[in-house]
This record gives structure tokens, sequence and C-alpha cells, in this order.
């Protein structure tokens, strides 16, 4: 087994062989442009005309929470990384934020980081990724999603990612994406 460093603004992990990535493909289905049906609160955005910095089409939403997803079956102590390209179009006077949550149906959570991910009010101008890792309690299908907590500030999301692992990878194709273009 081999061991890893990471150095993460100055706090140091050892990332063991289960961290790193173990394939370059997204989990999540239809993220160039948010096509299929499986998607959760896609309803709540508007397609809007910014290209992502991967050349993507992305959703635009001005308002709290319902955040983008797609239920995943995901395993028990296995370690994700979801991660997505973000821009705020202005910024907020007060400390309204983007965050990280995951549950199932049961109740079971994955990740409520209330540590804020992403202050509205300290966003730069352009794109940003957003990243979060975290590791599942118990086999189950889940609905893990970046929300922001204003209901002032224009939030555009794209490249929207989930991957196996504790390295966020740059955006990439699912397998039943990549299999569709390839026409079957």
């Amino acid at each position: 087994m081999m061991d890893l460093i990471l150095n993460d603004a100055n706090k140091q992990k050892v990332l063991t062989d289960s961290s790193v990535p173990i394939s370059p493909y997204n989990l999540f289905d239809g993220t160039s442009d948010f096509s299929g049906t499986s998607w959760t609160n896609l309803d709540q955005y508007t397609n809007d005309k910014l290209v992502s910095p991967f050349g993507n089409q992305s959703r635009q939403r001005k308002g709290a929470w319902w955040g983008l997803s797609q239920l995943k079956d995901l395993k028990v102590g296995q370690i994700y990384t979801i991660s997505a390209s973000i821009f705020v179009d202005t910024n907020s006077s007060s400390d309204e934020f983007i965050g990280v949550y995951g549950e199932d149906s049961k109740g079971n959570i994955i990740s409520s980081n209330t540590k804020p991910l992403l202050y509205l009010k300290n966003a730069p101008v352009g794109w940003i990724t957003i990243k979060h890792t975290f590791t599942v309690p118990k086999n189950s299908t889940y609905k893990v999603r970046f929300e922001s907590s204003s209901d002032q500030v224009n939030i555009h999301l794209a490249d929207l990612m989930l991957n196996k692992g504790a390295v966020a990878l740059d955006w990439n194709y699912s397998l039943n994406d990549l299999r569709s273009r390839l026409g079957g």
C-alpha cells in the first residue's frame, strides 16, 4: 500500500490507496448539459448563456437551497469527492454561503457541511471550482449537492462531478455519457 501526502492549506493529510481516484469518470450522468430525467430540482434552475471552464452548459438559480443532484448508490466506508464550477453574479452583503449537503431517504447524513465552502460576499468575479470530500456511513442511495443559502444572489453551476477518492478530478463525462456519445 502506498501513502501519499496531500498539502491542503497548510494541513497535511495522509492519502491511502483508497483515497486516490479509482477512475477518471464522473458518477453523475448528463453533466455537460444537464440532460436526462434523473436530476433532482432541475425545474428550479434556468438554462443560461454562460459557458463553463470545460465548455459545458451552466444552469442558474436565484434562491436558497434546492441543490441540483442525482440519486446515487454509494458504498459504506468509501471516500467520494463532489466538485463543480461556480460563477456568482453579484456579491452578498451578508454571511450567505454555498455549502454541501447529502442524505438518503432514511435520514442517513453523509455531509451536512455547516462550514461554508464559499461565502458569497467574498466570491471572486469569474468561474471558480468548489469541492468537498466525504465518507459514506451506510450503504444507501444518497442525494449529494451544493446549495446556496441566499435568495438574493444569482448562482451559475456547471461541471458538476462526483468521483470516488479524496482528490477532486477535472470534469469528465460519466461512462454512461461516453457510451451514449459513441452510439451504444
